[in-house]
């Protein structure tokens, strides 16, 4: 199965330049746990694992047993009507998994801190929880991928300008429960 790395929403398609994720038995072709170091440009090849979108090799940041992270390429297309992208696992040099992946312009997802949590920081940067919650009015950031369409595009795999800043274009709403609330940035991450 592959899903949003964030939301792990089963049977939905990821959107170009979002975070994805493999499971899958991974173990039974020799894969063993490896994890990318931090320091961009993210790798194409982890602990000898390959992932193919298009016969073109992506960016993994982890690589284990059951589970492989990676980024959908910006440039891979929107698929059509019928018409998935091909997805190809490598261990090795050797194509152990094949299959088909859907592509469409947007599919977000927050990533969280628990499973449940979303990955929120309130204005003073602390991490948002029920114990710290955000004050009435302040700002707080969420983080989460399959953003959609982008002011400029960055390499797959790059480090996100921070200047200038990379924002999304298509239509954003938030809320907090029923009362919308003002986007004060809707962006990749710097760096």
């Amino acid at each position: 199965a592959i899903v949003n790395a964030a939301s792990f929403a089963p049977n939905f398609p990821v959107a170009p330049g979002s975070w994805a994720s493999a499971f899958g038995d991974f173990a039974s072709v020799g894969v063993s746990t490896e994890t990318f170091n931090g320091v961009a440009p993210i790798p194409a090849m982890l602990g000898g694992v390959e992932i193919l979108i298009d016969g073109a090799a992506v960016p993994l940041n982890y690589v284990g047993p059951g589970q492989i992270n990676f980024i959908v390429p910006f440039s891979t297309p929107v698929s059509g009507l019928g018409s998935p992208s091909t997805f190809v696992v490598r261990v090795s040099g050797i194509p152990t998994y094949e299959g088909a992946i859907n592509i469409i312009q947007a599919s977000p997802g927050f990533f969280t801190v628990d499973g449940e949590a979303a990955a929120a920081l309130n204005q003073d940067n602390s991490l948002n929880s029920p114990s710290n919650p955000a004050a009435p009015g302040s700002i707080v950031q969420f983080f989460a991928t399959g953003h959609g369409p982008l002011s400029s595009t960055p390499e797959t795999g790059a480090a996100a300008s921070a200047d200038p800043l990379v924002l999304t274009t298509g239509d954003l709403e938030a809320y907090v429960q029923a009362t919308q609330a003002t986007v004060e940035f809707s962006g990749l991450a710097p760096n």
